[in-house]
């Protein structure tokens, strides 16, 4: 044999052998950015024994059963009291729901109505629906019968009765009890 064609024989049993070889040929992982249920013009009703917890109204819903996540579009949440009385009302573009932390975060367009009628307006807000604390740091617009308030973030309670906040401004009436010490 010559020397050509030992070569053309050599390159082609490498081939054959490269070819035949065990491949580490992964499969692909399936994504966890993909929901396990998306859900379109849902309500959805919670309840702690016969009390009404929440209702939860959203145009779209993808859900993440494993890590207990729920993202909603076009939302509405309406919350309840131990008495079984609407507490309060948030609505937003997007909100998010951690059902493990029981903790809601809402973006965009975000309103929340409380059981007295007020009002607080932000871009972006945390709800710990265990504690019933509301956190943001974007600057909020709180509307109440007496005045309106305003600041660059707020920590403050469902009620917003007591409201912390920095860079505050507010105009409104003064309450009688303090018109009445001056």
């Amino acid at each position: 044999m010559t020397w050509p064609y030992r070569l053309f024989w050599i390159l082609c049993v490498s081939l054959v052998c490269l070819a035949c070889s065990r491949q580490d040929d992964t499969m692909p992982t399936t994504r966890t950015d993909v929901p396990d249920e998306q859900m379109d013009s849902v309500r959805i009703v919670s309840q702690a024994g016969q009390r009404l917890e929440y209702t939860l109204e959203a145009l779209h819903i993808d859900h993440w059963k494993e890590r207990r996540i729920m993202a909603a579009d076009t939302v509405t949440v309406q919350t309840y009291n131990a008495e079984g009385v609407l507490q309060a009302t948030l609505r937003a573009d997007h909100a998010e729901l951690d059902e493990a932390e029981d903790i809601l975060t809402a973006r965009h367009h975000v309103v929340i109505v409380n059981s007295e009628g007020d009002s607080l307006l932000t871009e972006y807000v945390v709800w710990n629906r265990a504690t019933d604390i509301i956190e943001s740091d974007q600057p909020i617009t709180v509307f109440r019968k007496d005045g309106v308030f305003r600041g660059n973030g707020v920590r403050t309670n469902i009620e917003f009765s007591d409201i912390v906040s920095s860079g505050i401004s507010g105009e409104g009436t003064t309450p009688d009890s303090l018109e009445k010490s001056l």
